[in-house]
């Protein structure tokens, strides 16, 4: 069901009846889509709904109820394209709180097949700018836990449980060391032992796989992209 088609609508400043005249329909067939009573039958109209409010089909039903990407097989149909949310910015500098979703970026279906669980996280700072520019937005898959780790590799991460940060990452006997990768070098490993006392704990948020910019990054193209 719709569940968050309500929300939307208002939030966009159009009633109800605007909104059934732009879809086409009567004002109790959309009416019923906002109650959740029963939802469009054809995938196209899920589709003219989110493309007309801006949003994604997942959106439409909420990220609490789908997975991001779950309606990727009716982009598929138009374009080939998924999209994933953007979960706000990530340091790499100095640790900072992840913030909410702020946006949609769009990815490849082939690349969404490799990293179906993926998400994307803004990059602030410069202590990774050898492979991740200050700006850029990294894609994680989450899929890479504690004990998959591979030294060397660059990881989305938090420190003390709330502190968000991207390093490449060094896995120790008990603990982690995040390096960083800058033609700044002011910027030092960090060491997490946890036989030390009062060391910060350190939890893998997922690998940073690939990543993109946007559009007005650079003028002599429209996007860059890298496999990391």
């Amino acid at each position: 069901m719709l569940y968050e088609l309500k929300r939307i609508r208002k939030a966009s400043g159009l009633s109800q009846v605007e909104a059934a005249a732009h879809f086409g329909v009567p004002l109790g067939t959309y009416r019923n889509w906002e109650q959740c009573i029963y939802m469009p039958r054809e995938n196209k109209t899920l589709l003219k709904i989110a493309r007309f409010f801006e949003v994604t089909v997942e959106e439409l039903f909420g990220y609490d109820m789908v997975s991001p990407g779950a309606f990727s097989f009716i982009h598929e149909e138009e374009d080939g394209v998924v999209a994933l949310p953007l979960f706000g910015r990530i340091a790499a500098g100095k640790p900072l709180e992840m913030d909410a979703v702020e946006d949609h970026l769009q990815i490849s279906r082939a690349l969404f097949r490799r990293y179906p669980e993926a998400f994307f996280l803004r990059i602030e700072g410069s202590s990774m700018n050898r492979v991740l520019p200050n700006g850029s937005f990294a894609l994680i898959d989450p899929r890479k836990k504690e004990e998959d780790v591979v030294s060397g590799h660059i990881y989305a991460l938090c420190v003390n449980g709330y502190d968000a940060t991207v390093k490449v990452v060094k896995k120790l006997a008990n603990g982690y060391t995040l390096i960083p990768d800058s033609t700044d070098l002011t910027y030092k490993p960090q060491t997490f032992d946890y036989g030390e006392p009062g060391t910060d704990e350190v939890t893998i948020i997922g690998e940073v796989v690939w990543y993109t910019v946007p559009p007005d990054f650079m003028s002599n193209y429209q996007y860059a992209v890298m496999d990391i």
